[in-house]
């Protein structure tokens, strides 16, 4: 298990570095002048030129991607175009609301959809297990921008009951530890904070998470009737053991190694989809990030979000696997 963590940490950077690649040379083809764009349109063609050299986009191409691997090697992901700060930087302080976003859906997915599967599962072909179904079909058919749109209308303006944007409101002096609100509201004991701050979340967390209950919902079913059926559930409903037991100590445990791969994949992809959900309800995260950057062209931040993307997946799918021994010891790894 040492050497194969060891093996996937060091692939790691070839695997960063081919992302790079791919995201350095498609923004070059996309249109806009990042210089055009931050001088405006009425702008003299000296003062573009001259900005262009100053920011070092008018070098070869192969010259700028070779300077931006050196310094990705040194842990300098460049400077944003717009705010002059470094995108590390930028980043990681818009990554804790992204974060909090992302894992609380997947939690709150993870939860619902093993609870869906497994009573679809058990009550197969009933109302209930027609009703999980259905809802499965229109959750992975429902997109998640036209969700949050509708649920934020009438929710949010109609019914008034849920808040339009952002992650906590203004009157609440929370302390900041972390950046992670229901972490710092917990923290420093401020429970009216914490509820106001889970007021903000839950729709958005629901429209992220609509799409992870229906795929996940739909392969506990599946995988769990494939188990019901095997030999050695029959034998230990033979011997007299409770339902309960068989369902939850013999057939579930079998079941868990796909789910934990879909939810180890889904939240790997969560963090890439949360764009969408943090634009429609202005959280403030590195997806509404990544939409500002692209709209001002501004190549270094775009690029580094990128990254830490492609850098999540790796990490999130090393540790699946490492999940997979713990719950099947057959597992191994060479």
């Amino acid at each position: 298990m040492t050497g194969y963590v060891i093996r996937r940490i060091l692939l790691l950077v070839p695997i960063l570095i081919g992302v790079s690649l791919i995201i350095f040379f498609l923004l070059q083809l996309t249109p806009g002048d990042p210089a055009q764009m931050l001088l405006g349109s009425y702008a003299s063609e000296e003062r573009v030129a001259d900005l262009r050299e100053k920011l070092g986009l008018d070098r070869p191409l192969f010259v700028q991607y070779f300077d931006y691997i050196k310094g990705i090697l040194k842990g300098n992901l460049g400077t944003s175009y717009t705010t002059n700060r470094p995108v590390m930087e930028m980043i990681i302080s818009r990554f804790p609301a992204t974060f909090e976003l992302t894992i609380f859906s997947m939690f709150f997915a993870t939860i619902i959809a093993v609870i869906f599967g497994v009573t679809a599962s058990i009550k197969r072909n009933s109302i209930l297990d027609l009703s999980f179904t259905t809802f499965s079909v229109l959750g992975m058919a429902t997109p998640a921008f036209w969700l949050g749109l509708l649920l934020l209308f009438f929710f949010g303006v109609i019914l008034n009951v849920i808040p339009i944007g952002g992650r906590i409101d203004l009157e609440f002096g929370l302390k900041n530890y972390t950046n992670i609100y229901l972490l710092d509201s917990i923290i420093s004991m401020n429970f009216i904070a914490f509820k106001n701050v889970l007021h903000h979340l839950i729709l958005p967390a629901f429209v992220l998470a609509i799409y992870p209950i229906a795929e996940m919902s739909q392969l506990t079913r599946t995988n769990m009737i494939e188990v019901l059926n095997q030999d050695y559930i029959r034998t230990a409903r033979a011997k007299g053991i409770i339902e309960k037991q068989v369902i939850f100590k013999h057939a579930f445990k079998n079941v868990l190694i796909p789910v934990v791969t879909i939810a180890g994949l889904r939240l790997g992809a969560q963090f890439a989809g949360a764009i969408l959900v943090e634009i429609i309800f202005s959280w403030p995260g590195i997806g509404r990030l990544a939409y500002d950057s692209i709209h001002a062209r501004d190549y270094p931040v775009i690029q580094g979000i990128v990254l830490f993307i492609a850098m999540i997946f790796v990490v999130i799918n090393l540790l699946v696997d490492i999940i997979y021994v713990y719950l099947d010891p057959r597992i191994k790894y060479t």
